[in-house]
């Protein structure tokens, strides 16, 4: 069987900026690996995947790509 486990990530920064724009900006340069560094986590659900259609497949494939243009 295959599940599905969604998680809250939770972690604060602190930084110097002479404005909260640029305290976001800086925040949202981190790295991957800076940005979850002594971070907490906690799981918000886990639900069991069931059989998908083609359907679902090419929408799920369709919305990964939109994100993936989106956030580059």
């Amino acid at each position: 069987m295959k599940y599905q486990v969604g998680i809250k990530i939770y972690n604060s920064f602190e930084v110097e900026a002479d404005s909260e724009e640029e305290a976001e900006e800086i925040v949202r340069e981190l790295s991957l690996e800076s940005t979850l560094r002594d971070s907490d986590f906690n799981i918000t659900y886990v639900e069991e995947i069931k059989e998908r259609s083609i359907v679902d497949e090419m929408v799920e494939d369709l919305l990964n790509l939109h994100y993936e243009k989106k956030s580059k």
